[in-house]
């Protein structure tokens, strides 16, 4: 019995080792940046030198942000109709979708080039997000639906 729990426990330890470990970088304000998987074998040297250590970079989620004046959205605050006017150098389809409070998407409207108009005079008065993004930049407005 002692010899199959002994098993039982190296097995387990094994196991747990064999797991990848995930390590994160952080830009100055918080924001994850890079996702990093390092194996078991290697993980304590990684802590001592990160760079030298990275076995395989999974993910770079962050995008440029947009210039100031490359998004126009207008009125804002609103009672029923927004403008997003999309100003870039060279013409880039936009993905453009508008949140509620909740993180609801109520609104979308893909490969916009120039501008694009939303009815919201339906939904309730209080704050909105629209969400724009292009294949390289990204960025997130508030907006404001008054009575």
């Amino acid at each position: 019995m002692k010899y199959i729990i002994a098993v039982i426990i190296c097995l387990t330890a094994t196991i747990a080792n064999a797991q990848p470990k995930v390590i994160f970088d952080y830009d100055d304000t918080g924001n994850r940046i890079m996702r990093y998987r390092v194996s078991s074998l290697d993980s304590d040297e990684y802590l001592s030198d990160k760079i030298n250590e990275v076995n395989d970079v999974v993910i770079n989620d962050t995008k440029d942000e947009f210039l100031p004046g490359e998004i126009n959205i207008s009125p804002n605050p609103t009672t029923d109709i927004i403008v997003v006017d999309v100003v870039l150098e060279e013409p880039t389809a936009c993905t453009i979708i508008l949140y509620d409070g909740t993180g609801g998407a109520i609104r979308q409207a893909k490969n916009v080039y120039h501008f694009k108009e939303f009815d919201i005079s339906d939904l309730s008065a209080g704050t909105y997000y629209c969400h724009i993004e292009t294949e390289l930049k990204s960025g997130i407005w508030k907006i404001i639906k008054a009575r």
